[in-house]
């Protein structure tokens, strides 16, 4: 005789319902979507027991995917945490979904630090200046115009973006500058960004003192820079000198624009004259190239252009169609 020890499948259905299942007791996968999103309640450790007024269809048992395929989506169409834990708790017992609950609470309090600013397409409006913005994230300043020095220039961070990166005691700022527009009547972004270093002390009476660096380029798009210029020289023409900026530094250009290009000396042999000078740029002063065939040579210093010659006073150099790239320090 033989003793049956356990049925497995017996065994089995005690905790886990059948596919093709018709207990009024076990909702359907598709039932328990079309239940929550209606009316009613269910809740029971093991099996999900139904009010007996609720009627489902369907014969696919409940799965866990399908419960956590509805909370995510609810997770999209919730973003306040309390709104999402009524909807919950409409349905289910609350003291059994405890643990789901501190978890959606825990995500949900991330999305919605994160949305609520910090983040590089939704930043957080603030009224600081840049000196005192040290808490990492990125901002909007929205505060009175405001402005910081990086030579050559004033740069404006009026509706400026501004991210702020922070390690222990130190500091990273990168600014995406604006420019006034007349046609706007607002500061707009101008596509430039800035970056510079700091780190913050305590003082004695406990105040934050900062200690800031020099700005840096981080990016300047390619641009002509006709508002550098100030004075023209002796003889050389009109619209013949050009300065461009990039991110890298300058580009100075020279093209007389008469007959074969020709430029008549204004000084003595071997002197420097001035083609143009300039507002003092960041570069290294004293940069010279040497032209032999043009019999001249161009020496590039912070506020000016210089030319000397070979040749005299009076004589003509032809040619004159140069152009040299300095890197800026900045």
């Amino acid at each position: 005789m033989r003793e049956i020890i356990v049925n497995l499948k017996d065994t089995i259905l005690k905790y886990a319902a059948a596919k093709n299942h018709t207990h009024n007791e076990y909702v359907s996968s598709e039932a328990l979507t079309n239940h929550i999103n209606t009316s009613g309640s269910a809740s029971q450790k093991g099996h999900m027991q139904l009010d007996s007024d609720i009627t489902f269809e369907g014969n696919n048992p409940v799965a866990a995917k399908t419960i956590y395929s509805w909370v995510s989506t609810k997770l999209n169409d919730y973003t306040n945490t309390s709104s999402l834990i009524n909807l919950l708790a409409n349905y289910y017992n609350k003291t059994e979904v405890d643990s789901l609950i501190d978890s959606i609470n825990n995500r949900l309090n991330k999305v919605i630090t994160d949305w609520s600013g910090h983040s590089i397409t939704n930043p957080k409006k603030t009224t600081t200046k840049i000196n005192k913005l040290v808490t990492s994230g990125y901002y909007l300043y929205d505060g009175t115009n405001a402005t910081f020095v990086c030579d050559p220039d004033t740069i404006s961070y009026k509706n400026a973006l501004i991210k702020v990166e922070k390690q222990s005691n130190h500091i990273i700022q990168h600014v995406y500058s604006t420019s006034y527009s007349s046609s706007s009547q607002k500061y707009k972004l101008d596509g430039r960004i800035f970056v510079r270093h700091g780190y913050l002390t305590t003082a004695n009476n406990g105040d934050t003192e900062y200690h800031w660096e020099k700005w840096y380029v981080s990016h300047i798009p390619w641009r002509e820079r006709a508002d550098l210029l100030k004075t023209k020289g002796s003889n050389v023409d009109n619209g013949s000198f050009k300065i461009y900026e990039c991110t890298a530094g300058y580009v100075f250009k020279w093209k007389q624009t008469g007959t074969n290009n020709a430029y008549t000396l204004p000084m003595t042999k071997y002197s420097y004259t001035n083609v143009y000078t300039y507002k003092e740029l960041p570069i290294m002063n004293g940069f010279i190239v040497g032209n032999l065939m043009g019999h001249m040579d161009v020496r590039i210093v912070n506020d000016a252009f210089k030319v000397r010659s070979t040749n005299g006073k009076g004589e003509v150099i032809t040619g004159v169609d140069i152009s040299y790239f300095v890197p800026r320090t900045n």
